[in-house]
């Protein structure tokens, strides 16, 4: 046989062992990947096998609480003539969006929610809103700013319930105070998200703009 024609038949046998092993390296790797993290998916990671977020049981039973209590609350406050189904509705520091999503689930489908922020400005126009609701104010960076805000955003006639666990009465009214366009209608004591806990529920309205005598 030709030595010259046994060059390439070895060269090519050569070639395809080493692909094999780097094949079989490869395969190796990722298996290892797929054991030890492909289950798991974290910000910045190189490697995610499923591209989606990871909740856990006790999360998605949480979120159906929450999602549920304000659900309970909304419809309290529907029967109460303070929302209806046709509300345009604003939801303020909202971190999770359990208020709309329970909105919506109850037919007050118009309805969005903005998460906390250190902005001093609602980014909607003045006089949107039939009715606002909010959970997380106490402790705001701009109190002061925030009840012009409300003042501005909130429709002539339209409701604002809040949510807050200050009980003592000099915190109350400082509170009451930051509205100065708004009228105290309903103030309670009720049960929060967890029934260990109790929330004070506040309901105020603002006032319909007089119309000025000639």
């Amino acid at each position: 046989m030709d030595p010259s024609s046994l060059k390439p038949s070895l060269l090519k046998n050569i070639l395809v062992r080493f692909l094999s092993f780097a094949v079989l390296i490869f395969a190796v790797r990722f298996a290892f990947l797929v054991a030890i993290r492909g289950q798991s998916c974290s910000v910045g990671d190189d490697f995610c096998l499923f591209n989606v977020r990871h909740t856990s049981s006790v999360a998605v039973q949480s979120d159906k609480r929450y999602i549920h209590y304000y659900a309970s609350v909304f419809q309290d406050l529907i029967a109460y003539g303070y929302l209806s189904p046709n509300s345009k509705s604003l939801c303020i520091e909202t971190l999770t969006g359990e208020e709309v999503q329970a909105l919506k689930r109850i037919g007050v489908l118009d309805s969005v929610g903005i998460p906390k922020r250190a902005s001093r400005k609602l980014p909607f126009k003045g006089n949107t809103f039939d009715f606002e609701f909010s959970s997380g104010l106490e402790g705001y960076r701009f109190p002061v700013e925030l009840g012009s805000e409300i003042c501005r955003t909130l429709k002539p006639g339209g409701f604002l319930v809040v949510h807050l666990t200050a009980k003592d009465a000099y915190s109350f009214q400082s509170f009451l105070d930051l509205f100065d366009c708004l009228r105290l209608i309903r103030s309670r004591e009720t049960d929060g998200p967890d029934p260990s806990t109790k929330i004070q529920e506040i309901v105020m309205k603002k006032e319909r703009q007089k119309q000025s005598s000639l």
